[in-house]
């Protein structure tokens, strides 16, 4: 089913140029234009600050699709962040449209995303066994997962010698003889992440001499396999999986096409942000290359690599010419982006400066031939574009807020977004502190997420302090002397029970203290061994009590750090799924072996952390706020004006250079210079983003005459650039009276509307018609749902399902296909799935449901495989549609063919299973469920061409196949009313985020009750009444 342009309607390159300049109103130029002209093979681009690296990712891909007709399903295009994916999805589809192609080629279906997520969908979408039934771990799951499960963590604490030999991955091991529990686990998550993303060679690293790195080779070993134990898998672990892919019969499929399934072949992958690829997505990245002939096109550049933290080489993009001679054969062609659109002359003239004469980061170690960049901007100010402050005058920070109030009121910027402060850290008070204050005293708002702060919000310490409080309320086993823990428990604990003494003393105890009280008293009641409950209901119970009720409801800022300590909760349970349970020994008392569980494991985990508060990434750079942010964080970022606060700071290697140094003789790392030359480079490298930020004024915050000399580099002579140098060239501001220096600014804020939200049409819209509230708190808000028996319920039915489709079309190994499997076989795929599962926390609601979706299953297997299987041509079929503000999203379970005729495209089907019985035919569920297939019919048309012939409901639940079968009629009139429908919905939902408000239905109009009794928010609803009592635990 791809959807390549015919010959006949492709452009020549000329005609393209033309389309280009009329769609655009300037011309491809020079650099672009042997992007443009480029045709086969590598092609290697190193792009500046500030030089439309992705503008060039734009014109390479639309050449491909318009010129050489490539389908769009045989596009692998990667980006480095899932917000930059979107982004450039939606300026490829705007371009495609705009170029008058919009109906002919369905661009959606290029493969664009992250590494990781790409290589997640495909090996879904292809179904690969070995990798199907996993979780991906985030960065908390990992966490607890390895504290709990692997016994590296406890190889690292007590065999001697290991954690001394790693001291250099965390400055903090070095305070101790035996690191705590919590430092050895984040410290061995380290060393293994990096052990997989340098694509060790485990075999080499157990011959090697130093013993604690031939005990790392069977840490790793041992670590992976109890991944797999438990289903589970990390993201390098993941990228892992994929080369296993590359080379197996399914990944041959995707690679190679299937003609008999219509889908294209793997033929060119294109790679933004090569600079900061690691060496296994090195090593992924050219065997696709080889796949596609080498047609790879990597983009990048090595000067702004920061990622060496995270595994990153910027020995990949410097080395590429040589890897493609290596294991492609050919040379790339080379391309240098030069003209720099985005700063005023000064700046650009600074960056050249700094970068083409800095000793720390000679050409040697850079990429290609690099020429200086040059300004290219469309209207430069006619003040001056870099300047410096003077702190013998003012303090900085007050200069800082002082300026940014002067910018504002003199017109220069519009919005207090406009502007950004970048900091190495942003954390309160030590670093972002003092710039807060000064902007505080002029009333000026900031936007500092990443403050490491949430668990200092009041709402957060209340809420753990209640928590505490319920299960351990005299503080027995939390202060015990004899608890295994870190002070900052026991620090942290103590705050937060103060935090809850002096709110309940504020408010003459409240509906909070009486809650409490009555909770206390029913444990109290319970008798030995009784099941309280699970910890994720105590927590929402708890939500449901004022403040937090109110809080929830009222406030968005509040809402959203509640929700973070959700999700916390969940990762927690889902390693740690035990109930809360009374003591064996003693009625009315949480068990001691459950509460030192709880506090060693969770507590002293969130004591030991910064936590980040939550952001919106559709809306990273809030209006009306100035933006305090890491450099690491601006990164492909541009601001009309940057305050530069990172200048003084050491080049130490740090945990990253050390572990290069110590695996890359048994890994594909090929670091140049030793660990302290390393480390200087990477600090030229960030410097060097942080001044290529700003677009019309960027301002060195801290005083040149005290900068550190590495910070402002060398002039062309080679002499070190110090305060002189900016005295000297008029760029010396000292307060106020130097703000003339900056007054041609006049840049108006420009709001492009930011990219287009995606919308799934079951995950989003038809959740949100169900019920508003739960679907802002659970989908919008991010909290994480306690109850997971429905979710048991839908997921091993339609798993399973996709299993037996899979059986008869002769994916699994063993099996030879066309066979619809018997009961036996059925059960067994069930088992495997409904194990899955459970070792992900997703369990049935009780062994009785579980039995019933197998009874399900098999009667479907039964009744409609001999008829429909054979008619099978996809499972879990994506399909997406870009409209003017959203992007709506929805996969169909089954897409089967009525007849074999390949020239008749109308002979599709669509079908979607639903796990539970048939609704009433007039009722709103079925009403949903119509529109559901008829949006799903016209996003069909959009990736096919043409309208499916039949869109099938079959609901599981109905033993007569006759009732269970629903056939949706539609045509484009009714298919128009639906997408309406859901247009509507999608204003609604953007509008409740825009007021932050997401209310209940009015009562009488609440959901039905399956859906009500397993809400977590039905403690405090309106729409329910009384219905649901809140219980205590």
């Amino acid at each position: 089913m791809a959807s390549a342009l015919a010959d006949e309607t492709t452009l020549t390159l000329e005609a393209f140029r033309e389309r280009w300049h009329t769609v655009r109103g300037w011309e491809i130029e020079d650099a672009k234009e042997r992007v443009l002209a480029h045709e086969e093979g590598p092609l290697w681009v190193t792009a500046g600050p500030g030089t439309g690296k992705t503008e060039a990712l734009i014109i390479r891909t639309l050449r491909l699709l318009l010129v050489d007709g490539v389908a769009p399903e045989s596009i692998m295009l990667t980006t480095f962040t899932d917000k930059g994916a979107t982004e450039l999805e939606d300026r490829l589809i705007a371009t495609v449209e705009a170029f008058g192609y919009g109906d002919q080629v369905a661009v959606e279906n290029v493969r664009v995303g992250t590494l990781h997520g790409l290589c997640d969908q495909i090996m879904r979408e292809f179904r690969y066994p070995d990798y199907i039934d996993l979780e991906l771990l985030d960065a908390d799951d990992q966490r607890f997962f390895v504290n709990e499960h692997v016994e590296g963590t406890e190889w690292f604490r007590s065999h001697e010698g290991v954690s001394k030999f790693f001291d250099p991955v965390d400055f903090r091991l070095r305070r101790w003889e035996t690191p705590d529990e919590w430092l050895a686990t984040d410290a061995m998550i380290t060393v293994l992440n990096a052990a997989r993303q340098y694509d060790v060679d485990e075999d080499a690293l157990a011959a090697a001499d130093e013993p604690v790195l031939r005990a790392l080779a069977e840490q790793v070993r041992s670590y992976e396999a109890t991944l797999r134990e438990h289903y589970r898998v990390d993201f390098s672990g993941q990228l892992r999986h994929f080369t296993d892919f590359l080379t197996s019969d399914v990944g041959e499929r995707f690679l190679l096409g299937d003609a008999e399934a219509e889908v294209p072949p793997l033929e060119h992958v294109l790679v933004d942000e090569y600079q900061d690829t690691n060496p296994l997505q090195e090593a992924i990245y050219l065997m696709l290359a080889l796949a596609c002939e080498g047609n790879i096109t990597v983009v990048g550049d090595d000067d702004q690599a920061l990622y060496r933290f995270r595994g990153g080489s910027v020995a990949c993009m410097v080395r590429f010419g040589e890897q493609c001679v290596t294991h492609l054969g050919a040379e790339p062609v080379e391309v240098q982006l030069r003209n720099n659109h985005r700063s005023h002359p000064d700046i650009v003239a600074w960056i050249n400066q700094f970068i083409g004469n800095h000793p720390d980061l000679p050409m040697a170690v850079r990429a290609g031939e690099k020429k200086p960049l040059k300004p290219a901007a469309a209207d430069p100010h006619g003040g001056a574009g870099l300047i410096a402050l003077d702190s013998a005058q003012m303090e900085p920070a007050e200069q800082v807020a002082a300026m940014t109030e002067h910018l504002m009121q003199t017109g220069a910027i519009d919005d207090y977004s406009q502007v950004a402060v970048l900091l190495r850290s942003t954390r309160v008070p030590k670093y972002a502190g003092v710039y807060e204050r000064a902007f505080a005293r002029r009333d000026i708002p900031v936007y500092n997420p990443r403050s490491k702060a949430l668990l200092k919000q009041q709402e957060v310490q209340l809420l753990m302090g209640a928590l505490v409080t319920l299960l351990d309320p005299e503080g027995r086993v939390g202060a015990a002397p004899d608890l295994a823990g870190s002070d900052a428990l026991r620090d942290t604990v103590r705050t937060w029970r103060e935090v809850l003494q002096a709110h309940l003393e504020r408010n003459g105890g409240g509906p909070l203290d009486g809650y409490l009280s009555e909770g206390q008293a029913a444990i109290e009641a319970m008798p030995p061994g009784a099941e309280v409950d699970t910890l994720q209901a105590i927590f929402y119970r708890l939500l449901s009590v004022d403040p937090f009720s109110s809080w929830r409801e009222e406030d968005p800022n509040r809402a959203v750090r509640l929700a973070r300590i959700s999700t916390l909760l969940d990762a927690y349970s889902k390693v740690h799924p035990d109930p809360v349970r009374i003591s064996t020994r003693h009625q009315g008392r949480i068990s001691d072996r459950w509460l030192r569980e709880f506090y060693r494991r969770f507590v002293e985990f969130v004591a030991t952390k910064d936590f980040d508060e939550p952001e919106d990434p559709y809306d990273a750079l809030p209006a009306g706020y100035v933006q305090v942010m890491t450099v690491h964080q601006a990164k492909g970022l541009e601001f009309p004006v940057v305050f530069a606060g990172t200048l003084n700071f050491g080049a130490y290697p740090g945990g990253a250079h050390f572990l290069e140094e110590q695996l890359a003789p048994y890994s594909r790392l090929s670091p140049t210079g030793s660990d302290e030359e390393r480390a200087a480079a990477d600090r030229v490298r960030l410097l060097y983003v942080q001044y290529s930020r700003a677009e019309d004024l960027l301002v060195l915050v801290d005083d040149p005459h005290e900068a550190e000399p590495a910070a402002l580099g060398r002039d062309a002579e080679g002499t070190p650039v110090d305060g002189d140098w900016f005295a000297e060239e008029g760029r010396l501001v000292g307060g106020p009276d130097g703000f003339a220096l900056i007054d041609g600014i006049d840049h108006p804020k420009v709001d492009d509307g930011g990219p287009r939200r995606r919308y799934s049409v079951t995950g989003d819209v038809i959740s949100y018609r169900r019920c508003a509230r739960q679907y802002g708190h659970f989908t919008d808000l991010g909290y994480r749902p306690e109850g997971t028996g429905q979710l048991f319920f839908g997921h091993v039915v339609h798993r399973t399902l996709d299993r037996l489709h899979q059986h008869y079309s002769g994916q699994i190994d063993g099996v030879r296909g066309g066979e619809v499997p018997d009961d036996a076989t059925v059960e067994g795929y069930f088992t495997a799935v409904s194990q899955s599962l459970q070792a992900h926390g997703v369990f049935p609601l009780s062994a009785q449901a579980e039995a019933v979706a197998l009874e399900y299953i098999q009667r479907f297997n039964r009744e409609q495989g001999p008829t429909l299987y054979p008619l099978v041509r996809d499972t879990e079929h994506h399909l997406q549609g870009a409209y003017d503000e959203f992007v709506l999203e929805g996969t169909v379970d089954v897409l089967a063919r009525s007849n074999d005729d390949r020239d008749d495209p109308g002979t599709w089907e669509i079908w979607d299973y639903k796990a539970g019985k048939r609704p009433s035919m007039d009722g709103p569920d079925m009403r949903n469920y119509r529109f559901q297939m008829q949006v799903y019919a016209r996003l069909f048309e959009v990736k096919n061409g043409t309208l499916p012939d039949r869109a099938i409901l079959y609901f599981l639940g109905e033993a007569d196949a006759d009732a269970a079968t629903v056939e949706v009629p539609f045509d484009p009139a009714s298919i128009d009313d639906a997408l309406e429908v859901f247009a509507s919905s999608v204003e609604e939902i953007e509008a409740h985020r825009h007021a932050n408000r997401w209310p209940a239905p009015p009562p009488g109009e609440a959901p039905d009750t399956a859906t009500c009794a397993a809400c977590d928010l039905r403690w405090d609803c309106p729409s329910v009444g009384d219905a649901y009592p809140r219980r205590l635990p």
